[in-house]
Formats: structure tokens, sequence, C-alpha cells
């Protein structure tokens, strides 16, 4: 994996959308395949789709003062990972009732952050911007007959102060990881969050689908051996062997520090078809993050991943 420079207002999905906020940030980070097999093909796909973009909240009518602020002390974050089937997922609905306590026993969530796939750009910088928040957002693909770019994003109340984007091993189709860290509080606190989500079935030629998660988690891993702890790695993993596929194995030793989630399934289909295809890893919390699927698929296909990580 190599690095790559992100550049402002070249229009591909490389880029940037607004000079002022990648000056607010520590640097932007975007890492690429060396193999040029890859490269082609990710080249490809990224001429479709747009920039990456970065908001924050406008208090007082000033971006300005919102990204001077500092984030709170705090003693844990809830942080959701959820792919919301093409935008289907009614996220004003489940950030709601987050914030009203009902996945906390009764405790009022104020600070949280969403890990979220398969999101339509407008549709969640719209959503950032109405409710105050912060977002990330970064496409991977621009399909025929879309009217825009798809990919992940991470919508907070916490400022993040530096941004990383993985392009996974071309495999199927354009994939990423994307990466944000976070620090505040008095004494200070430092978290780093991964939003990623693999390829789904792979033609045999190349080891099978199993084979191609593995590559994508090892590439992943990889990169992250810079990123220090404490880091939390969510998504959907598309791991239709569940537990025993060799992407979750691989991470689960390379981030050992969240309780495995008991739900059987996070995702169900046609005929009631379903599957664990979601997880949430971490590596150096102060102490074991637990893990729970939340009660509703608020829309989507795939239920919501809620971890509660420790920061004191």
């Amino acid at each position: 994996m190599s690095l790559l420079p992100l550049e402002a207002g070249s229009g591909d999905c490389r880029s940037i959308e607004s000079v002022e906020l990648r000056q607010s940030l520590n640097p932007l980070i975007w890492v690429s395949p060396e193999d040029a097999s890859h490269r082609v093909k990710l080249d490809l796909a990224c001429k479709n789709a747009g920039p990456v973009t970065i908001t924050s909240p406008d208090f007082y009518g000033s971006p300005a003062l919102a990204r001077a602020l500092p984030n709170p002390s705090l003693d844990n974050v809830v942080v959701i990972s959820w792919n919301t089937y093409l935008g289907r997922g009614d996220l004003a609905d489940l950030v709601s009732r987050l914030g009203h306590g009902e996945f906390t026993a009764g405790r009022r969530v104020e600070s949280f952050v969403l890990l979220l796939q398969e999101v339509y750009r407008s549709q969640i910088l719209k959503f950032a911007r109405d409710r105050k928040l912060h977002a990330v957002y970064a496409p991977t693909r621009k399909r025929d007959g879309d009217d825009e770019d798809r990919g992940a994003a991470i919508v907070s109340t916490l400022r993040p102060d530096s941004v990383l984007v993985v392009e996974l091993p071309f495999e199927k189709q354009r994939r990423i990881a994307l990466g944000a860290s976070f620090e505040g509080g008095e004494p200070i606190w430092h978290l780093r969050l991964v939003n990623t989500h693999f390829d789904t079935n792979v033609g045999l030629l190349r080891g099978g689908p199993s084979a191609a998660r593995r590559r994508q988690a090892r590439a992943l891993q990889q990169v992250l051996t810079a990123w220090p702890p404490p880091l939390v790695v969510a998504g959907d993993l598309n791991t239709w062997w569940g537990d025993d596929e060799p992407a979750v194995k691989e991470l689960r030793r390379a981030f050992p520090d969240a309780e495995p989630l008991r739900a059987r399934e996070t995702w169900r289909g046609p005929l009631w078809t379903g599957n664990k295809l979601d997880y949430v890893f971490a590596k150096g919390t102060v102490r074991p993050v637990p893990v729970q699927r939340l009660d509703s698929r608020f829309g989507s296909d795939h239920w919501p991943l809620l971890a509660v990580v420790p920061l004191r």
C-alpha cells in the first residue's frame, strides 16, 4: 500500500471539496494499493465519483468557530456501525432514540459517532447539516443510472482531527475504509475509528470470496499498524461464513479488545435468509468494548451495531 496526495478541486474521488476545511485539519492521508493492476481499476471507478467532503456544524453562523471548539471531556463514546442499505435506513429515528437513551439503559447519549456504509452524498451531508453534526464523506463509486455517488461516512457530535482513506485491493468493486481520529477533554483522551466495507461474492479464479475478503482485511491491517491505539474497526465485512471466515479471524487477532457479538445475524434478506456480516473490533482500549445489536433494522436490511468505547 502506498500514500497518494489529496488535491483540492480536481473533481474526482481523490480530491477534497473545500480547501478551507482541508487546512483546518491535520494531514488527510490517502492510501492505495501499489499493484498497478489494482490501481488501473480503482482509477476508473474514481473518475466517476466526486470528492471527499468534510463538514463542520455552523455554530452561530461561524463554521470556523465550530472547528475551533474542543471536544468535551468524556469517559466513553458510543459508536454505531450500520449499513443503511443504499440510504433506506431511517437515520433520524435511530439518532432520536439513541439520544433518548433507549439503547443505553435510559442514559441519554450526548456524544456519539456513526460509522455508516452505503449512504448517498447529498442525503448524508444534509442529515449532518440539519442536526449540526460533523461529517466526513468519502465516495466509493457512482454506478450507471445513479444520480450521484455513494460511499461511506463518519457522522459525529465530535470534531475529527485527521482523516484516513484507504482504497482496498480491487476484487469485484471499488471498496474503501474511512478513518478519523478524535481527541479532547482534560485530561486528554484519544480515539481512532475506522469504517470499512469489504467485497461480496468474487469469482473462483482468485481463491473465491473468502480469499478476497482476507486480502482486503490484511491490506487494512497493514495500513493500521501505523495508526496508534486506542483504535476501533467496524463495518460490513460481507462475511458469508460468519465467524469462521479468515478475514474475521485475522482482524479479531489483530484487534482483540472488543467483546464478540452474540447475535447470530446482522443482516436479513429475502425469504428470511440471514447471516452475520457486520463486526466491531478494537485494540488498545482501557477495557474490553461491549458490542450489541440493536432491536430494529430501522428500514435497512442490516441491524445497527452499538459499541460503548471506554476512554478512561
